[in-house]
């Protein structure tokens, strides 16, 4: 519960180094940061303008894997990252699930119903919970009041980690991420996205276009 504390304290003040700059505030993250981005609109609603979130971690995608990180995380045990050579501690897991159940306590959701939201889910998924995302996006209010919700299927090789295009998670990654950050884009100009341009590589030449990763 600190971790929970720590991260929402950390938010408050980064939130605050803003408050000079015109214009509305986006809050985007990915996993657990896509959590904290939620939990950050919920307790500052009238100060975020629009939510991006990609497979936010609201709570783990398998019981099985939720228990052995409840038994594991108090033995400081280390699991790879996505990145080479990165390890993390199994309780940081811990942490996050529990601050996923706080974004999705009752006041939390009211809150979210007003702060327009984009989630990006993928079917390959080996962190979040799917079923639990989609409950949260219909339980804020879904697309009758303005969110929006995309998933990529299984076929499209989109991994959990969709957002970090020089990232391999289950040996894959997502090559449609330039198109992915258009429609980012999209939603946070317009309020909605399209999904004929999500899982392509082309880009849609009407919205500014995204450079390729320098090799």
């Amino acid at each position: 519960m600190a971790n929970d504390v720590r991260a929402r304290i950390h938010s408050r003040e980064r939130l605050a180094d803003l408050e000079a700059m015109p214009g509305p505030i986006y809050v985007i993250g990915l996993s657990v940061g896509a959590a904290i981005a939620l939990g950050l609109a919920a307790d500052q609603p009238k100060r975020i303008s629009k939510v991006v979130a990609y497979t936010p971690l609201l709570k783990l995608y398998d019981p099985m894997v939720e228990r052995y990180i409840e038994l594991a995380g108090p033995l400081d045990m280390y699991e790879k990252s996505w990145h080479p050579g990165e390890a993390f501690p199994v309780g940081a897991l811990t942490a996050a699930a529990r601050y996923g159940t706080f974004v999705r306590e009752p006041g939390n959701i009211k809150a979210l119903k007003n702060v327009p939201t984009w989630m990006v889910l993928t079917e390959n998924e080996d962190a979040a919970s799917i079923p639990t995302n989609e409950d949260f996006f219909n339980k804020i209010g879904g697309t009758d009041v303005g969110h929006r919700l995309y998933k990529y299927s299984a076929s499209d090789l989109v991994p959990h980690p969709l957002a970090e295009p020089n990232v391999k998670s289950q040996g894959m990654t997502n090559r449609f991420w330039q198109s992915l950050y258009q429609e980012t884009f999209r939603f946070l100009t317009t309020g909605d996205f399209d999904p004929s341009n999500m899982d392509t590589v082309e880009q849609d030449l009407n919205l500014p276009q995204v450079a390729p990763l320098k090799s």
